[in-house]
């Protein structure tokens, strides 16, 4: 039983049933760090929209509109390697990056042009009391 369970993790197939069709490019995974309170803040976005948030105060799961969704798919597939480090440029900055199962780059990169409105736009809505959000409900 223990070896069909390693073989079929190794496939890609675990105990969450099968990948969905954007395996390749999701889940994408955006992290915002820095500040001077020293915010770490992660949120990962499924194909389906799902949505999972953890910040210091608070976990929360949502569900990301289609145009975020869409947003990220258009810009995030061509993500290969890693980003830049990331050191913010001074002590109050936030460093904010975008991964995929095939790499990871700064926001501000330009490989990251057309998904940086929906990773925007998520991160604002996101800011927002739970009842006044309308991108991630």
């Amino acid at each position: 039983m223990l070896a069909a369970t390693v073989l079929l993790t190794g496939c890609g197939i675990g105990t969450h049933g099968t990948s969905a069709p954007d395996s390749g490019i999701f889940p994408v995974t955006i992290t915002r760090s820095g500040g001077v309170a020293g915010v770490h803040d992660t949120i990962t976005v499924r194909s389906d929209g799902t949505t999972t948030v953890r910040t210091a105060s608070r976990e929360l799961t949502c569900h990301a509109a289609d145009t975020v969704v869409d947003g990220l798919r258009a810009g995030a597939g061509d993500l290969t390697g890693s980003s830049a480090p990331t050191t913010p440029a001074h002590p109050d900055a936030y460093v904010v990056t975008v991964s995929t199962p095939h790499g990871s780059a700064r926001l501000g990169d330009v490989r990251l042009a057309a998904a940086s409105q929906a990773v925007n736009t998520l991160l604002d809505d996101l800011a927002l009391p739970d009842d006044q959000r309308t991108v991630c409900r």
